[in-house]
This record gives C-alpha cells, sequence and structure tokens, in this order.
C-alpha cells in the first residue's frame, strides 16, 4: 500500500479501519486506492514547481503549528497564498505560468476560490495583505500578534527555530513566483522583521509572577502591575494599541477600548483583576483603586452592561466582588440602574442584598 504513504504527496498518511487519510494535503480513500497509482490529480513531478511550492507551504505549516498548535493550518495556507500573490505582483505578472501554478495548487487545496486569488491580483492587491504585510512602513496584524509572543529582540541571539521555518519557506514559496532564489529574498524579510522587532517595546512578563505580585501585596500604586498581567494574560490585546505607546496606556483604557470591539474579553480581563486582587478588596485603599479607577468606566459602558448583567446573573461570586468589596460608589449605582430599566427584577433584588450586607455601603 505505497508504504502506507499519500498516493498524492507522499506523507505518511493514517489507517482507519478500512479507510485512510493524509494529515499534510487532506486527501482520503479506500485502502483499495492506495493500489491504484493514478488519481486523476496532478502530482508534483508532473507540475512544473508543484514540489517546491507544496515544500514550501510544509514548512510555514510546519513553523505555525508550534507557535500555535490549535489553530495553524489555516494561518499558514493565508500566508502561503500572501507569498504567491505578493510574489506575483513583485515579478509584474499578472498571468501566465505563475497563475497556473496557483490554479493547480488550489485544485490539489482547495483552501481559497482561484476566482478571489485571480481578482485580488489583476487588481494590484496581494491576498490576505492586512494580515501579513511586512515593510519598513508596515506590520501585518500576524505579526503583530506573533511579537506579543516573542521576547525581548537580542541581536546576538538565534531566532527559535519555528519562526526560522516560516520565513525559510515564506520566501521558498514567493521567490517561485518571483522568479529568483529564495536566499536572496529571505535576508531581506527577515531583516524587515528584525527591525519590528527591535523597536517593539512591550515588555514580556511572566502571568504567575504578576498575579502573585498583585494576590500577595496591596497593588494600590502598583498600576502597571496590572496592566502589564493584562497584556500578559491577553497578548492579542496589545495590537489594538500603537506600539510607542504600550509601556504608558492604562488599565481603564485597555478595558475601555475592549469593551467597544470585544466586551466579552473585557469581561475575562474584570475577572482576571477581581480573581487575583480577592485578598486585598476589603481594604478600602486597594478597592477604590481597582473598583473606583481602573473599573469604573468598563462598569459604566453602554457597550459592556448588557455582557456584564448576563454574568451577574450567574456568577455570585464576581457579583459579591464588586457589591460587597470596601469601595460602594458611582460603578455600582449605574449597574442597580441599568438593572431596574431593563426589568431584571431578581438581579435588582439579589445585588441590593449584598449592599445591604456589606458594612462599607452608606447609600447613593
Amino acid at each position: 500500500m505505497a508504504g502506507n504513504r499519500c498516493p498524492h504527496c507522499g506523507s505518511p498518511i493514517q489507517i482507519r479501519g478500512n479507510r485512510w487519510e493524509c494529515g499534510w494535503c487532506g486527501d482520503f480513500g479506500s485502502l483499495a486506492s492506495l493500489k491504484t497509482p493514478s488519481r486523476n490529480k496532478p502530482t508534483p513531478a508532473s507540475v512544473p514547481g508543484l514540489g517546491e511550492l507544496e515544500k514550501g507551504v510544509w514548512k510555514i505549516l510546519n513553523g505555525i503549528k508550534v507557535y500555535s498548535p490549535d489553530n495553524y493550518k489555516e494561518p499558514a495556507f493565508r500566508l502561503a497564498l500572501y507569498a504567491m500573490s505578493h510574489g506575483l505582483l513583485n515579478a509584474g505578472s499578472a498571468g501566465g505560468y505563475g497563475l497556473s501554478l496557483v490554479h493547480t495548487f488550489l485544485g490539489n487545496y482547495p483552501v481559497f476560490s482561484y476566482g478571489d486569488f485571480q481578482k485580488a491580483v489583476s487588481g494590484g492587491t496581494p491576498v490576505f495583505g492586512d494580515e501579513f504585510s511586512l515593510s519598513r512602513e508596515d506590520l501585518g496584524t500576524f505579526w503583530k500578534n506573533l511579537l506579543t509572543r516573542l521576547p525581548t529582540f537580542e541581536a546576538a541571539d538565534a531566532w527559535p527555530d519555528w519562526l526560522t521555518n516560516i520565513f525559510v519557506g515564506w520566501s521558498e514559496v514567493e521567490s517561485l513566483f518571483l522568479g529568483c532564489s529564495a536566499d536572496m529574498i529571505y535576508p531581506t524579510m527577515t531583516e524587515l522583521f528584525n527591525a519590528h522587532w527591535r523597536q517593539y517595546p512591550m515588555p514580556h512578563f511572566h502571568t504567575g509572577e504578576l498575579g502573585a505580585a498583585i494576590h500577595h501585596q496591596d497593588f494600590s500604586v502598583s498600576e502597571c502591575t496590572c496592566r502589564n498581567l493584562l497584556f500578559a494574560s491577553f497578548p492579542e490585546v496589545a495590537t489594538f494599541f500603537p506600539p510607542e505607546r504600550l509601556e504608558d496606556v492604562g488599565v481603564a483604557e485597555i478595558l475601555e477600548e475592549m469593551a467597544g470591539f470585544q466586551p466579552k474579553t473585557a469581561l475575562q480581563m474584570m475577572k482576571l483583576l477581581l480573581d487575583t486582587a480577592q485578598p486585598h478588596l476589603q481594604e478600602p485603599e486597594t478597592a477604590h483603586t481597582l473598583l473606583g479607577n481602573m473599573l469604573c468606566d468598563l462598569c459604566t459602558n453602554s457597550d459592556f452592561l448588557p455582557v456584564l448583567l448576563y454574568q451577574l446573573e450567574r456568577d455570585d461570586v464576581l457579583a459579591r466582588q464588586l457589591f460587597q468589596s470596601a469601595y460602594v460608589d458611582f460603578p455600582q449605582e449605574c449597574i442597580l440602574e441599568v438593572c431596574e430599566d431593563l426589568g431584571r427584577l431578581r438581579l435588582t433584588r439579589h445585588l441590593k442584598e449584598l449592599l445591604a450586607e456589606n458594612p462599607f455601603f452608606q447609600g447613593f
């Protein structure tokens, strides 16, 4: 049975009962089909450049798999398609061999519409440019997110192997459409990325150390520790701010930004801060700093309040953190008003009962 290898791409296959499937190219079939050499698909040997293209994509896949093991195939194929379209555009080609190779590749791996690819290239735009663009002036969202997972740049340190694989594979794919050697463009790509990495000021902290610093001591004068905990726990949030602002942005501003775009993430951030600071919520100064300053705007945000109320109906720990802390003022009053306006009578009654038990509550 072809040495238990895929008859299309040659990768090792998995046998499941009387069927097989290939984890690399996605091909599958009955075990009997392995005895039939022809599967009516172009093979790397029959299409010039297809084998080299698949090897480049394979390296991108392997690199991104280490970086993001739970979600690597889709971004890997998108980067490969970006490299193909970017190469075609830089070579000044709007058709011919390059597009024919893309057409064959997408016929084998239907991860994107060939018509949409051709339309983008004809219009002078690489596909997935917002995600993968890399120049002195521009950095795509994929690379911005990736930077949050890397340590501080040190010129003497070697790149991790997975990152090298991504760029080697990208270079090999794009070079096929540029008509040059991958060795000619790899140094340029890596230097462009290094330039952004050098300038990236985001500090990289260990979430456990930051959480312990908040949990074991009063953090009322350490807002930067809370901010760094949010960035370390939710690295994708850093992409919402220009790199030069990451060291100065405050917790309230981060939460407000997320409330407008991703209110559920803002809720997770609120809960992280409250859970981590739990031992200090009965300390007036600390509770005022957290609820009166950092979380105040979030608790009165119209985009966020429906998400918060939904959670409060199901999460009594959060309700007690907000309504039985050593700080009770405008945030809690606003939450109660919205509860009453929306007719959430059971929740309103419960929150008022919590307030009645709170010795710090002196009335609104």
